[in-house]
């Protein structure tokens, strides 16, 4: 006899409200008492806010990462956001310590192409491959953001901000995918059963069951008149059906048991 283990809490509920459970509530409260117990202040935490949130390019490549990680499911549901975010805040670092590198604005433009393909394509690779992936973009994705940092911004308050961002819309991204999948699931349900009620509705209603059953009714009974009129029964005609001529019979006298 094999036992089988019982699931817990944490397997049965799904990875993406797992990564927002516990990212976001935390970020949260680094923003709440991060002014008075770390030195944050209001300015870099709403500017790093909102530097994600300005740009289309960065809004759709941290939508897309959503997405795609939606459509692979399992594990990368929570290891692509988690890997995006965390690479973006070292690229972040990179950015307003002032260190040069060519075309990052062109590799930004290029993870919007690569992801809108992924997504399109359902493209599928292995794990290490889909996390290094979204690393590459997440590194120029914050190494951007670092470089727009104001002088009187603190650091690590306005990492904080474009790191709430993220978190925020790879969240709008997978919740966007779960609901078009259940939107598609709901549209084709409705054309189904609307196929199949047109279908079905003229067959029912074209055959004349019930005077078929009336007229099997009478031939049987006029023939074996013992089942009706030996117990004092009466077979009504339908309306519609002719009256049979009972066969000869004889009454047969009731047995003892």
């Amino acid at each position: 006899m094999t036992l089988r283990r019982s699931r817990t809490r944490s397997e049965l509920s799904p990875s993406w409200l797992r990564l927002l459970g516990f990212g976001l509530p935390l970020l949260a409260v680094a923003a709440l008492f991060g002014e008075h117990f770390f030195g944050l202040d209001t300015l870099g935490w709403s500017n790093g806010f909102n530097h994600p949130l300005a740009g289309w390019d960065h809004l759709l490549a941290m939508l897309a990462v959503g997405i795609w990680a939606a459509q692979l499911r399992g594990q990368a549901v929570w290891m692509l956001p988690l890997a995006f975010v965390g690479v973006m805040s070292l690229g972040g670092l990179a950015g307003a310590a002032g260190i040069t590198i060519p075309s990052v604005e062109g590799i930004i433009l290029l993870s919007c192409a690569v992801f809108a393909l992924l997504i399109t394509r359902k493209i599928r690779f292995s794990s290490k491959i889909n996390v290094l992936i979204v690393a590459f973009f997440a590194f120029f994705h914050g190494f951007a953001h670092g470089q727009e940092i104001s002088t009187s911004a603190s650091l690590i308050s306005y990492t904080l901000g474009f790191m709430l961002a993220t978190l925020l819309l790879h969240g709008a991204g997978i919740l966007v995918a779960k609901l078009a999948v259940l939107a598609a699931t709901f549209l084709l349900t409705a054309m189904f059963s609307q196929s199949v009620w047109a279908k079905a509705g003229p067959a029912e209603t074209a055959e004349p069951t019930d005077v078929a059953h009336w007229s099997a009714d009478a031939a049987f009974y006029s023939a074996n008149p013992a089942g009706y009129r030996g117990r004092g029964w009466t077979l009504p005609a339908p309306p519609g059906i002719p009256r049979l001529a009972p066969a000869p019979w004889r009454a047969i006298a009731p047995t003892r048991r």
